[in-house]
């Protein structure tokens, strides 16, 4: 691990999100690998990579201050270790309650301009053409980041901006006021934002 790795992992177990943010898309790519692999056909219609990465992500960000950082590539392999075991546990859930299939129709997949809008709201302009060029990292940094907000934060971004639903409908799944509505998502998407740090390759300039 290269010294500015290390400082980000120091960074990270003493608490900085943003750091533990960064490591994490650092190594989204190998970890979206091994994770495809251990879905076999018969899961794959229940569940995605996506789904289990998500979960471990969460995990990951409540538990990082237990993170022993001892050996090489430790802290890659404490991550197959946390996504691993929320795979198993999806795969407990999913074969025993036959509910995948309905799960997955409520939750639709994100698409691009669910990705675009979060963008132009966190960034609080339109998106860069460096941005959109970079959509696959952007996306990747905004998936991780989603994933260390508090559960109420989670929800709401991703009904409001992801599944595309109204304030009202949303309103009534949460049990509040629109105007409760509106108040979480702003404080939400300034969540969102204080997770992926000015330092994010997300809030980069550059034209």
């Amino acid at each position: 691990m290269d010294a500015e790795n290390d400082r980000l992992l120091a960074l990270a177990v003493a608490g900085d999100r943003a750091a533990l943010g960064r490591l994490l898309v650092q190594h989204d790519l190998r970890l979206r690998r091994a994770v495809s692999a251990w879905i076999s056909p018969r899961l794959s219609v229940l569940l995605t990579v996506d789904d289990v990465l998500q979960e471990a992500y969460a995990e990951a960000y409540r538990h990082i201050r237990s993170f022993d950082p001892n050996g090489d590539d430790a802290f890659h392999a404490w991550l197959l270790t946390i996504a691993r075991r929320r795979l198993a546990n999806l795969r407990r859930w999913l074969l025993a309650t036959k509910r995948g299939a309905k799960r997955r129709a409520r939750e639709p997949a994100a698409d691009q301009s669910s990705y675009v809008e979060l963008i132009r709201l966190v960034a609080g302009d339109d998106p860069t053409p460096s941005r959109v060029a970079r959509r696959r990292e952007t996306e990747r940094e905004l998936r991780i980041a989603l994933a260390g907000l508090k559960e109420e934060y989670r929800q709401v971004l991703w009904a409001r901006f992801i599944e595309g639903r109204s304030p009202a409908d949303i309103a009534a799944r949460f049990g509040k006021s629109e105007g409760a509505i509106h108040m979480l998502c702003s404080r939400a998407l300034a969540a969102l934002r204080k997770a992926l740090g000015d330092e994010s390759v997300f809030f980069s300039r550059v034209r």
